[in-house]
């Protein structure tokens, strides 16, 4: 068996360096240590990501950052509720004039929502964000979009949401 404190250091990564760890998996081969490259790592942690409740400090990064897309096709009189995991909102308007209510979430302590509308939201076809519960967003009851290209960010705090960012009318 080799001793590892026997090999010279290599401080530079390399995307076939093996990593050593466990999948862990249940089963037949439920704690076996397994090889995995840095490469295999890196692979998954782009395309399958963190699941559930995951807390990173100090993240830095040099390359691109990707986030999920929700898109939300609007429709004169329709409602829908937003659930906490649909972060990125682009909102697109068909089926004539009128309004569509986006229903919020409860505002959760640190949460962001995004919303973006494309070139089919006019004046005469707009989006509601309604708060629930009392809630308000920037102490008003509701949030309207009513222009092509309309966007805003808000943020759970205290009950509440706050306005992060918005684009002015």
């Amino acid at each position: 068996m080799a001793i590892i404190n026997s090999y010279s250091e290599d401080s530079t990564i390399h995307g076939e360096d093996k990593l050593i760890g466990s999948d862990g998996t249940t089963g037949a081969d439920a704690g076996v240590t397994k090889n995995y490259s840095v490469d295999a790592l890196a692979s998954f942690m782009r395309t399958t990501g963190l699941l559930g409740d995951v807390t990173i400090r100090n993240l830095t990064t040099t390359g691109a950052i990707y986030v999920t897309i929700n898109t939300i096709q609007a429709t004169p009189g329709a409602s829908r509720v937003l659930r906490v995991d649909e972060h990125f909102n682009v909102i697109t308007f068909t089926g004539g004039n009128g309004t569509y209510v986006i229903e919020l979430p409860p505002s959760e302590e640190g949460l962001m929502l995004r919303f973006k509308t494309d070139n089919t939201i006019t004046n005469s076809n707009d989006v509601v964000l309604q708060p629930v519960g009392g809630e308000t967003i920037d102490g008003a009851v509701l949030y309207t979009m009513d222009r092509g290209y309309d966007g805003i960010t808000i943020l759970g705090f205290q009950g509440n949401w706050l306005v992060v960012q918005k684009k002015d009318k």
